[in-house]
């Protein structure tokens, strides 16, 4: 068994947090097609032609290189700022791996 615990000094409570009120979708950015990147947003337009108010917001070490569908994305982010993103914590995170 893998455990992976998660840092209580990085990932905790947020005065002034993002707005429950947004369906939101989180999406790691990553040029490496392994990653799965290109899947995951062909999966949220198939999810927006029924429900265009469900939000993805993207993050990563750097912005994409093209105009992506993200509703925002958030480059090279220090860790402090991790929690805020996260929270509230999203509707769904997609994660691939091929």
């Amino acid at each position: 068994m893998l455990v992976t615990p998660v840092d209580r000094d990085l990932f905790h409570p947020v005065e002034g947090a993002r707005s429950a009120d947004a369906l939101r979708v989180l999406m790691l950015h990553h040029d490496y097609a392994w990653k799965g990147v290109r899947e995951g947003l062909e999966a949220m337009a198939a999810v927006k032609v029924r429900h265009p108010e469900v939000q993805l917001v993207g993050f990563g070490v750097k912005a994409p290189r093209e105009a992506l569908p993200y509703d925002e994305f958030y480059p090279n982010l220090p860790q402090e700022r991790l929690a805020w993103l996260l929270q509230p914590l999203p509707d769904l995170s997609l994660s691939f791996m091929g």
